[in-house]
């Protein structure tokens, strides 16, 4: 049976474009559906996230019906990688490392968005199976009253005193960050 890889991180960003890449002789090849797997956090409880939006666009322009499955970053690899011999997913949305993983186990395939020569080198594939659509950066948020002075480096971050006075958090999105 013919393999179809999975289009790359960014086609999501990009359903406005023909799926062309989406043919193939899987349960991924309706041609009336895109099936994205993608990293939580993009879809809004109350139908007002990001994916909410962009879904219904895409829907309205081609016709085509968008079906959704959400998990963790790893959680979408590890499925597309059990599908492998039989793709059920159009489009795959993760995080780094994990796109890299995806790519790594042969499960992207070539796609050059529109905009991706905009993209520094860094944030996408030199093979060309994954653009990046945006770049996270590292932030920290400290209780002025609890933490006086604050760390300002790495390095200082690293120092012993800090051992089990810190907090991880999973990053929110702008509709739901608290107020700083």
């Amino acid at each position: 049976m013919p393999r179809k890889p999975l289009l790359p991180l960014t086609a999501v960003c990009l359903l406005a474009l023909p799926l062309t890449a989406c043919g193939g002789n899987t349960a991924a090849a309706d041609k009336n559906v895109v099936t994205v797997y993608s990293a939580d956090g993009l879809k809004g409880e109350n139908g007002d996230g990001w994916y909410d939006r962009v879904f219904k666009d895409f829907e309205k322009e081609t016709g085509i019906k968008v079906e959704y499955v959400e998990g963790g970053s790893g959680e979408m690899v590890q499925r597309a990688a059990r599908e492998k011999r039989n793709p059920q997913a159009d489009v795959l949305v993760t995080l780094p490392p994990f796109i890299q993983q995806a790519d790594g186990k042969g499960l992207l395939q070539k796609y050059t968005p529109k905009g991706a020569d905009q993209v520094s080198g860094a944030d996408k594939a030199a093979n060309g199976t994954w653009t990046a659509v945006v770049n996270n950066y590292f932030g920290f948020i400290h209780n002025t009253k609890e933490l006086k002075p604050a760390p300002t480096t790495w390095e200082e971050l690293l120092d012993g005193k800090y051992r089990n006075k810190l907090q991880y958090s999973t990053p929110a999105s702008p509709e739901t960050a608290p107020p700083c």
